[in-house]
């Protein structure tokens, strides 16, 4: 096994294409809290208020605005 998979269970997905063996034997559940997380930036609160305008001015039009 090379050194990228130096960690993991092995398993049959190291002799074949097995990604959910892979996953069943490798997964870990997180039990953390949220507390990781960043907060929005600002050009992402700035780009969402202008995804809301544009949700809105969908649902007055009664479907999408615009498709290219």
């Amino acid at each position: 096994m090379t050194n990228a998979w130096q960690g993991f269970k092995e398993g049959r997905w190291t002799k074949e294409i097995d990604v959910r063996g892979f996953i069943q034997a490798n997964y870990t559940p997180y039990e953390g809290d949220d507390s990781f997380l960043a907060g929005a930036t600002e050009n992402t609160k700035k780009l969402w208020d202008e995804v809301m305008v544009l949700f809105k001015k969908e649902r007055e039009n009664g479907g999408t605005l615009d498709v290219d």
